[in-house]
């Protein structure tokens, strides 16, 4: 013998019998003991009806309060014992009624239904046949002792049908919900399968994905948007609302992308937003996407174009200006020269230098091989450049190095990183000599709660950069001097984003000349080659 389903609504359904088998019989003594002198029930056995009922109330409370206390269900044996005792005390309370109240055997059906549902296939059919033996043999006792008559046996046949119906009508529909469960069960496991493989799938794209109620606060984030949005514990279950910045944004952009920087030195992003059904009232789900990183790869794509192109016309380019500068060598060393005729070859000889710098650094950047980033101290590094620098420069120069804070660990390129600097330091000191006659810079690095990642500050005493000619500084072959290529600081950009390294300029707060190098968390992870 089993149990239909050993789970917590069976143990709720059996605390609910058992409660309405207690008020049952507490209900029936109180009608007893209020009516006494004209009684409602137990008119035909008062003494058999009041005992029955007393001893039923108090087995009813004290078994309902193990129940609760225990949490155990029980076998199907005790259970089955259980409603057999039951059946037999609503016998006796039907019989000590008299027929005069011949409803009283009804009180059967829902304890014919309790046990249908809480035992299995032939027992509750066995429980309904052992209702209907009791309660025609409490008819054929009474007939034999001239209380009843024989159609009364009808009754008792009648009954006994609505018993095996009643139980017959629960198992099935016991078996439907039961089915209707397992189903139910079956497809939460699936759905949540299906949620855990799409969290994993979200957590591990690269495209940031943030989902937000209508009053700021993040419903779904993954660690890629958490990461350039600068937002900690994604796991939470506390609620957090979304950056200010980035609310602000949404509210007052009504186009479907557009670009977002949380912080000065932070990095641009670009904010794609789409609505889960009614734009009104759903969430928003907002892909986030790094403009730096989307520019990397596509300077990749950019950069493989130009080394195919630079190693078919390089041969071209460089073999006849190598003829021509040779040719104005041999004839600025000519004897015979006129002056006149010296200083036009000594153009010949300047340009032709200058066209193949130009050359030489269209095919470095186009050689250039896939930065190799790693975990290093920027305010260790810093130093040794400065260091470094100002014993091997040309001519004598000073750096000074001021670094605020104590956290400067980058991951970036080191030799990339050391030719970002020597080409800005190059261009500075150059324009510090040339405004105060004095080559000198300085290299400002801090670290800070407010910022993702170290930021370097190199300053010269230049007059900077013009105001129109800002949108164009890292264009390719813009530059400001006769003698300049116009790819250094190109290369520099170029560099920097290839590190994921956020290159501007402007004026510090002092008004001096600056370029700034914001750096990304080090914990990020590079753009695949």
């Amino acid at each position: 013998m089993q149990l239909a389903a050993r789970n917590p609504q069976n143990w709720a359904l059996l605390i609910i019998y058992s409660g309405y088998r207690a008020l049952l019989g507490l209900l029936l003594t109180i009608m007893f003991l209020l009516t006494v002198d004209d009684p409602i029930v137990g008119a035909h056995e008062p003494l058999m009806f009041i005992t029955t009922t007393a001893l039923y109330s108090l087995y009813a409370v004290a078994l309902l309060l193990y129940q609760s206390f225990s949490r155990r269900i029980g076998n199907a044996a005790q259970i089955f014992s259980g409603l057999l005792i039951d059946i037999f005390i609503l016998i006796l309370i039907s019989h000590s009624s008299g027929r005069e109240v011949g409803g009283m055997t009804l009180l059967i059906l829902p304890t014919i239904a309790a046990g249908n549902m809480l035992l299995q296939g032939r027992l509750g059919i066995l429980l309904a046949a052992m209702a209907s033996i009791a309660a025609i043999a409490d008819v054929m006792f009474q007939i034999a002792y001239e209380t009843a008559v024989n159609s009364d046996l009808a009754g008792a046949g009648l009954l006994g049908m609505a018993f095996f119906t009643t139980s017959i009508a629960v198992q099935y529909l016991s078996r439907r919900i039961a089915s209707a469960q397992q189903l139910a069960d079956e497809r939460k496991a699936d759905v949540q399968q299906l949620l855990r493989i799409s969290e994993r799938i979200v957590q591990n794209m690269r495209t940031g994905i943030v989902v937000l109620r209508k009053d700021g606060v993040i419903r779904l984030i993954n660690e890629a948007a958490a990461e350039m949005l600068s937002i900690s514990y994604i796991n939470s279950t506390m609620p957090q609302l979304a950056p200010r910045s980035l609310l602000n944004t949404l509210a007052t952009e009504t186009g479907e992308s557009t670009q977002l920087r949380l912080h000065e030195s932070g990095r641009l992003l670009q904010i794609s937003r789409a609505t889960l059904g009614d734009a009104q009232l759903d969430d928003h789900l907002l892909f986030v996407e790094d403009v730096s990183q989307l520019s990397q790869q596509a300077q990749q794509l950019k950069l493989a174009s130009l080394g195919q192109f630079t190693a078919s016309i390089a041969h071209e380019i460089r073999n006849p200006l190598g003829a021509i500068s040779h040719a104005a060598q041999l004839l600025a060393e000519s004897a015979s020269l006129e002056t006149t005729d010296r200083r036009l070859a000594d153009i010949v000889l300047q340009q032709s230098s200058r066209m193949n710098n130009i050359i030489e650094n269209i095919l470095q950047l186009s050689r250039r091989k896939s930065p190799s980033p790693a975990h290093f101290d920027l305010q260790e590094w810093l130093l040794r450049f400065a260091d470094d620098y100002e014993v091997s420069a040309a001519t004598p120069c000073s750096l000074t190095t001021e670094c605020i804070g104590d956290n400067f660990t980058v991951n970036v390129d080191r030799d990339q990183l050391h030719q970002i600097l020597t080409t800005i330091v190059d261009n500075g000191l150059r324009y510090s000599m040339a405004a105060t006659g004095q080559p000198h810079l300085a290299l400002q690095l801090r670290a800070d709660n407010s910022l993702p990642a170290p930021v370097l500050d190199i300053v010269d005493d230049g007059p900077g950069v013009a105001e129109q000619d800002l949108d164009r500084i890292f264009e390719p072959f813009f530059t400001t001097e006769s003698s300049g290529t116009g790819l250094g600081l190109y290369i520099c950009k170029e560099l920097c984003d290839t590190n994921q390294i956020h290159l501007s300029w402007l004026r510090n707060h002092d008004g001096k000349s600056c370029f700034r190098l914001s750096f990304s968390h080090p914990d990020r992870r590079h753009a695949i080659e």
